[in-house]
């Protein structure tokens, strides 16, 4: 019997793990019966990596090509365990596949309540984004398309920005409607109908 359950927890908790990118809490193994010394034993046998404080994968499965993004989200968690993070800026602009600007930092928007010191490799904005805001992805949230865009408007050159508006535009991922109905302030709605007139006005 004994067996059995220890493969019926095994089982869920790899489930769990595959349904979040492959990663896992300390909290959520604890609520599938491993304890924290049982934790520390399978972490010491290998057949556990850490990953971070608190944060786990098992070590057969594959690692994602935005894995590094599925542990920032994973990093900024609450007490509860629910990440607070939002992809967001240079590292939205990749997951959404729209121009060609990269950040050497994984960036995030967090809440403004959040006090976590960020390691070196993560840049976070604090900013209480609206739920049109985000998009939600398999494994993370990011901003959406036309928060992006508006995020990047101020932090990128007039070509940059070109191009930026032109994939998304070019994907069906962005509108002048969407512009316009944009939290974004007067001058970056104008400046994105700008450069939003001049990529229409090429097609």
């Amino acid at each position: 019997m004994q067996s059995k359950n220890k493969i019926n927890k095994e089982k869920k908790l790899i489930e769990l793990a595959i349904s979040q990118g492959g990663y896992f809490t300390a909290k959520q193994a604890l609520k599938f019966g491993y304890s924290y010394r049982a934790q520390n034993y399978y972490v010491e046998t290998k057949q556990w990596l850490k990953e971070d404080r608190a944060l786990y994968r098992f070590n057969f499965l594959p690692f994602s090509k935005e894995d590094e993004l599925i542990k920032a989200c994973f990093w900024s968690r609450d007490k509860k365990d629910i990440p607070q993070a939002v992809i967001s800026h240079e590292s939205a602009l990749s997951v959404h596949g729209v121009g060609e600007v990269i950040s050497d930092k994984v960036n995030l928007t967090v809440p403004k309540s959040f006090r976590k010191k960020p390691p070196k490799k993560y840049l976070i904005y604090k900013v209480d984004l609206t739920n049109k805001e985000i998009e939600e992805k398999d494994f993370f949230r990011v901003t959406s398309v036309i928060r992006t865009v508006a995020d990047i408007a101020e932090k990128v050159d007039p070509e940059q920005l070109k191009k930026i508006v032109e994939d998304a535009y070019k994907k069906g991922l962005l509108s002048q409607h969407e512009i316009e109905l944009s939290n974004s302030s007067v001058e970056v709605k104008r400046k994105l109908l700008s450069v939003f007139a001049q990529v229409r006005s090429k097609r």
